[in-house]
């Protein structure tokens, strides 16, 4: 049976054809497109999760290049890191306190072109 790769609903409509002519499917649930074979594994549900699950349990870019190496699934560090900060963008940070007695910020700061041009970020 046929399954949505994001929600995993079994209410799923064909949706026409890619100018490729693969089939193109749509998620009546979630209301996301979809299609059985992906020709870039960057575009494919399933190994973007995959990615997320080992970025949250702190897994280097490169780590996570490696891993997916040489087999069927390769992907490149710029996929990575579009896929890393794309998923903490839709993060919703909540403190769990209303209050705290004291905090820790850490300064992180990297350079453009040359050591001489600090980019410090917040």
């Amino acid at each position: 049976m046929l399954t949505c790769p994001h929600c995993q609903s079994t209410k799923i409509n064909k949706n026409g054809k890619k100018p490729t002519g693969i089939q193109n499917f749509l998620c009546r649930t979630c209301k996301k497109q979809f299609q059985l074979a992906y020709k870039k594994n960057g575009a494919n549900p399933v190994i973007k999760k995959l990615v997320i699950k080992a970025l949250c349990r702190n897994s280097g870019i490169t780590d996570i290049e490696n891993i997916f190496e040489g087999g069927c699934h390769q992907l490149s560090k710029p996929y990575i890191l579009h896929t890393l900060v794309s998923y903490a963008e839709n993060l919703d940070i909540k403190p769990q306190k209303q209050h705290y007695e004291s905090l820790q910020i850490d300064e992180f700061w990297t350079y453009v072109g040359s050591k001489n041009n600090k980019k410090w970020l917040l």
